[in-house]
């Protein structure tokens, strides 16, 4: 496979004619250098400069002096370019990652702990909960302009902040781009400071969001309506209007399953499927993915294809109905990466370029990354990314290999491969965020995705004639009913079967490099001196034996070795929680945390028991609890 001109997947340092550069004029090595090494050069600048608070000048300065380094090597010693311009992709991350970690004087997060007076627009369109007694609960998305701090001082702001307003259903709902006027007390946004927990402090931040309030109906304004938000009122009017048409055609559980299908969100869906679909490793199919834009684009592609219309054409065709997709979705950041890839790839069709699927993976993700170095930290990113580059880059010999030791064909085996492929690409993350491996999404993948597959498909189509016809929309919705019927049958059989998931103990990130080294290394992804393992095994047997011997030898003595007593305050906001982890493997919990209120977060399910996992904790041997009270027992 080639990527960007680079022989893969050999490595830079030991590139085969790498002596070629000393070619006429030898512009620009970069056509030698990789996509892949420059995304990946770029990544860890970004985690160099999340792990260390680097003074700017220091950073300024040195990719200044490598810029010039790689320039002149450019020119006079091209065969060692590459390390410098490698160098300098690491320092602009750095850079960059500084400047958008870098908080503005004005930003409504400096006022925290204030009751302030705000002018702010509505940046998103407003979510609502209905209350009961004529009440209801809307949050919003305010990117403020102007605060009044409380010594009536007036003063430009900028940054967003999610709004909390409780009101009375008589009074409008302010729309996207409204101009509003507020008084509340502006707090910091909460996150579970835990190991492997998600971060929603840091999501929210890249989204520009910094601060929260909660804000009473008479401290809130509409000021000025502004017509500007006008296609997301739309689209956002006509997702309500498809929901409606669901729910006259479905049950509202299968209405609530096939809106997720389409639009992502897990809203309506009960506990115990969302359950199922993860032990069955299909819960991204609940929020739309990579899996969602490839099927738009595949299903547009097809169709053109089977009409014998032009390549181009068809390519442009499938790109506006990713775009448009896109827009019906939300336009939020998962579907964005998505669609990017999507685009990627029918740039790369069009161009005849369909073969440099790494290098298309890596411009995607250096894009992103220039424009959101946050993103390296996202969940949603990393699954993504590490998923997509299993298929691009094990895929093809899993397939052979699949195919020549047990004769399978066809689906089957591709089924198969996809889904180790992608299983074996993101286990250290699926260990890391989950502690669980879902050993059912082989079967899963095989016989269930093509019946969801489907019920997309189908349920876009009659997303799309809910508009234009109501009976036939009625009818593909009935389809997709009895699909889904059949889809929950099934995955609630395989995630009740006998070690469909189990457990898996974090990594670490000096794990996960060796890891990915390893399989790196299984596959052939290797310098050119170094043998695949197959070959080491048959030219020095012995060696290699003993070699693993002594490994599995360590791994047994490291895990049998006693621990010395560890104590941990587990971040659960209010309340305690604490454990107690014995040299011989005891566990004693004391508390659980709670949320106040009458709030349905369970802590002990969302907070307490992950942590536990994090830590290897499976079972406990006593749980104490020092007194009832809901922030210490709720848990």
């Amino acid at each position: 496979m080639s990527a960007a001109g680079i022989q893969m997947p050999r490595l830079l340092p030991y590139l085969p004619g790498a002596g070629g550069l000393r070619n006429a004029a030898n512009i620009y090595c970069m056509k030698q250098l990789s996509l892949v090494a420059l995304t990946g050069a770029f990544a860890g600048g970004i985690w160099l400069g999340g792990l260390y608070d680097w003074p700017a000048l220091m950073l300024y300065g040195t990719g200044m002096v490598t810029l010039a380094v790689a320039v002149w090597c450019i020119f006079r010693l091209p065969e060692k370019a590459w390390i410098f311009i490698l160098a300098a992709f690491v320092v602009a991350g750095s850079i960059r990652f500084l400047h958008t970690e870098a908080v503005s004087p004005s930003d409504i997060s400096r006022y925290t702990g204030q009751t302030v007076s705000a002018v702010a627009i509505v940046d998103a369109i407003p979510e609502t909960v209905p209350l009961g007694e004529g009440l209801r609960r809307v949050k919003y998305i305010l990117d403020v302009r102007q605060v009044m701090d409380s010594g009536g001082i007036v003063r430009p702001a900028s940054g967003k902040l999610i709004a909390t307003v409780r009101q009375d259903e008589r009074f409008a709902i302010a729309r996207y781009g409204d101009r509003v006027v507020f008084t509340g007390l502006v707090a910091a946004i909460h996150t579970y400071q835990n190991p492997g927990a998600y971060d929603y402090v840091a999501a929210q931040k890249r989204k520009g969001i910094t601060a929260r309030a909660s804000i009473s109906s008479e401290n809130w304004a509409i000021v000025e309506h502004k017509p500007g938000a006008f296609w997301a009122e739309k689209l956002a009017d006509w997702r309500t209007e498809v929901k409606q048409a669901m729910l006259a055609a479905m049950t509202p559980e299968q209405s609530a399953i096939l809106t997720g299908m389409l639009f992502g969100g897990y809203e309506g869906i009960p506990q115990n499927v969302v359950k199922d679909f993860a032990a069955t490793g299909l819960i991204h199919i609940l929020s739309v993915s990579g899996t969602h834009i490839a099927l738009v684009g595949g299903a547009i592609l097809w169709l053109g294809r089977a009409a014998r219309l032009r390549r181009s054409f068809i390519v442009l065709m499938a790109a506006a109905a990713i775009v448009l997709y896109s827009m019906l979705a939300g336009f939020t950041p998962p579907v964005v990466r998505s669609a990017v890839m999507g685009l990627v790839a029918l740039l790369a069709v069009l161009l005849g370029r369909g073969k440099d699927a790494a290098a298309a993976l890596a411009l995607s993700a250096l894009a992103m990354l220039i424009h959101t170095p946050g993103l390296l930290y996202d969940l949603s990113f990393q699954l993504s990314f590490a998923a997509t580059a299993g298929l691009v880059f094990l895929y093809p010999a899993t397939v052979q290999k699949l195919t020549s030791l047990t004769g399978m064909h066809g689906l089957a085996a591709a089924g198969l491969a996809v889904t180790f492929a992608a299983q074996l690409s993101v286990l250290p993350l699926l260990a890391w965020y989950f502690n669980s491996l879902s050993l059912s999404a082989f079967a899963a993948n095989v016989l269930i995705v093509p019946i969801v597959e489907a019920i997309v498909i189908i349920g876009l189509a009659g997303a799309i004639l809910v508009s234009f016809w109501g009976l036939a929309a009625s009818a593909l919705f009935a389809l997709c009913e009895l699909s889904i019927s059949i889809v929950m049958t099934a995955t609630a059989a395989l995630a009740a079967l006998p070690g469909s998931s189990i457990y898996l103990p974090p990594v670490s990130l000096a794990g996960s490099v060796l890891y990915y080294l390893l399989v790196a290394w299984v596959y052939g992804y290797t310098p050119r001196f170094m043998p695949p393992p197959v070959q080491i095994f048959r030219r020095w047997p012995r060696t290699a034996g003993a070699v693993m011997l002594i490994a599995v030898a360590a791994g047994v003595l490291y895990c049998i070795t006693p621990r010395p007593v560890a104590v941990h305050f587990i971040d659960v906001g209010q309340g305690d929680a604490v454990l107690v982890t014995t040299p011989h493997g005891r566990s004693v919990l004391i508390d659980t945390g709670g949320a106040p209120g009458d709030s349905t977060f369970d802590i002990g399910e969302r907070v307490v028991v992950p942590y536990l996992k994090h830590y290897g904790v499976l079972s406990l041997d006593y749980l104490i609890l020092s007194h009832g009270h809901q922030d210490h027992a709720g848990g």
